[in-house]
């Protein structure tokens, strides 16, 4: 998976790339050490990851874009993470039906990881026809860490597979301490990243196009 596929400056609307990317060839190997409750919700965990052992994918790229166009303190001001990987047709078919399927079972699950432990919970959202197929949820993590720090979460995910090739486009927002009422005010939105994530997608699909099959 080339990094050239990502969006260049000019190409992202309202949104300036940044030297924040990476690359690598070949699926993460590593043994898992995070695991969630019930085992399918690993899924959403995986999907935005750099690197997931288990995914199988057999290239992978990733870059961070910074909206432009909002004010400085405003909920949409977050980064985006994006994530390219590459896999078999049938394979990319497989994870999109393993996610649509994690998004409805895992309405609420835990999480554990060397750092500490979550409760999140999770919806899912209309979104855009946009490749062949597109999956969109909300997930709102109520994390706690080993050391006993608490922290709120909200992160939007926009996942898109186009032949072998899947695209997903997260927004993560901090929630300031505050009681769980005023939690909502602060979730992202997804409307000003639209003209990006059909920006970038194209682009994906125009390679795909071009590439021999796999």
């Amino acid at each position: 998976m080339k990094s050239a596929l990502f969006l260049a400056e000019g190409e992202a609307p309202g949104f300036r790339s940044t030297d924040s990317e990476g690359s690598r060839t070949g699926a993460d190997k590593r043994a898992t050490v995070e695991t969630t409750k019930p085992t399918i919700c690993l899924t959403l965990e995986n999907i935005t990851g750099e690197n997931s052992p288990g995914r199988g994918e057999t290239a992978g790229a990733w870059q961070v874009l910074y909206p432009t166009d909002v004010e400085e303190l405003d909920v949409n001001n977050f980064p985006r993470m994006v994530l390219l990987n590459s896999y078999p047709v049938e394979t990319a078919r497989a994870r999109m039906d393993e996610l649509r399927e994690a998004v409805v079972a895992c309405a609420d699950y835990g999480r554990v990881n060397p750092y500490g432990t979550a409760r999140v919970t999770t919806e899912t959202l209309k979104v855009p026809d946009l490749g062949e197929e597109a999956v969109r949820f909300l997930s709102w993590d109520r994390t706690k860490s080993n050391s006993g720090d608490t922290g709120n979460v909200y992160s939007l995910v926009t996942v898109v597979r186009t032949g072998g090739a899947i695209t997903s486009v997260k927004t993560s927002v901090v929630i300031p301490l505050a009681p769980p009422v005023h939690a909502a005010k602060y979730k992202p939105k997804a409307a000003g990243d639209e003209a990006m994530i059909a920006a970038l997608v194209e682009k994906v699909a125009a390679a795909e196009r071009s590439a021999p099959a796999r």
